[in-house]
């Protein structure tokens, strides 16, 4: 909600029609960021599916990436803040909660995937105390269609709110146990996704380079038998001694040259041949420093890090 606050109020429309987005001064005079002073878009996946025209404003798209990364740097004021709820809102579907709790607390966890391919999603969760979940809290809390009814963003009256390093260390170590259970089957599905892509990758990259080296291979072989031809070309020691014998200068010179010409080409086709075993040599390296590349890239490492809190109070 600290990124809503940074906006100018979006348009009073419905949320699946295409939606106007102004941002304030700070963020248009930071230098870091090129932003636009305005965007329209949408955040139902459905119409920016229907119309591709229109930004669709979710994870991957530059303004919501820049101002999340605003967001949770040092130039804001941190990823920690405190929620005003309105009680009268929630009575119907969370009473019980009222009775029970004076607070709950939210976590907002980024899970990166590191792989040949590289995903992140968001991960959301409201705790109680205890480290238990309060489900379907987090959804209906940062559902943008709800953001404007249900928080009081003008309260000044705030509870004194004290939490002990410990027990925010405790709790959060809870929620993240909670969040990486729920994220389970996106994990495996990402798993098998990034499985797809490296394999086919990898395959690509063996076939490309079995077709370089095939056709290296195949001029190498021509240029060899043309040079095994040249050199059969080559006069022997008796033929060298007739043509210096020869009292007709005119045919001795003819002569000579087409040796000189012969051990030219022999030289040149000796060159290109090295050529050609100095390149499938490298290639060779070129492909196995690849392949470790890719190995190396393809980690199938996850990474969960807080990226926002919030205490939740209500009034």
């Amino acid at each position: 909600m600290e990124i809503v606050n940074k906006l100018n109020n979006l348009d009073d429309k419905e949320i699946n029609i295409e939606t106007k987005i102004r941002l304030c001064d700070e963020l248009l005079k930071n230098p870091k960021y090129a932003f636009s002073k305005e965007y329209a878009g949408t955040f139902d996946i459905e119409l920016a599916k229907r119309r591709e025209e229109i930004d669709f404003f979710a994870l991957g798209h530059p303004m919501i990436d820049s101002i999340i990364e605003y967001c949770s740097s040092q130039e804001f004021s941190g990823n920690f803040t405190l929620l005003h709820l309105k009680k009268n809102v929630f009575l119907k579907d969370f009473a019980q909660l009222f009775a029970k709790h004076d607070k709950l607390y939210l976590f907002i966890f980024s899970i990166k995937f590191q792989g040949y391919i590289i995903e992140t999603q968001l991960s959301t969760i409201v705790v109680d105390e205890n480290g238990n979940e309060i489900e379907n809290l987090a959804h209906y809390i940062l559902d943008i269609e709800n953001y404007g009814k249900i928080f009081w963003f003008d309260r000044q009256d705030s509870k004194n709110v004290e939490l002990d390093q410990n027990f925010l260390e405790s709790l959060t170590e809870k929620a993240k146990k909670l969040v990486k259970l729920k994220t389970t089957i996106w994990k495996k599905e990402i798993k098998r996704l990034n499985y797809k892509v490296f394999n086919l990758e990898t395959a690509k990259k063996e076939n490309i380079y079995s077709h370089k080296q095939k056709s290296l291979f195949l001029k190498l072989e021509s240029l060899k038998l043309k040079l095994e031809r040249k050199i059969n070309q080559r006069p022997t020691e008796r033929q060298k001694q007739n043509t210096s014998d020869l009292t007709d200068e005119i045919r001795k010179k003819e002569r000579l040259d087409k040796i000189k010409q012969l051990e030219e080409e022999i030289q040149f086709m000796e060159r290109d041949i090295r050529k050609i075993q100095k390149k499938l040599d490298d290639l060779s390296f070129d492909y196995e420093d690849l392949k470790n590349e890719m190995k190396k890239r393809n980690l199938n490492k996850y990474y969960t890090n807080l990226l926002g809190f919030a205490v939740l109070i209500w009034n």
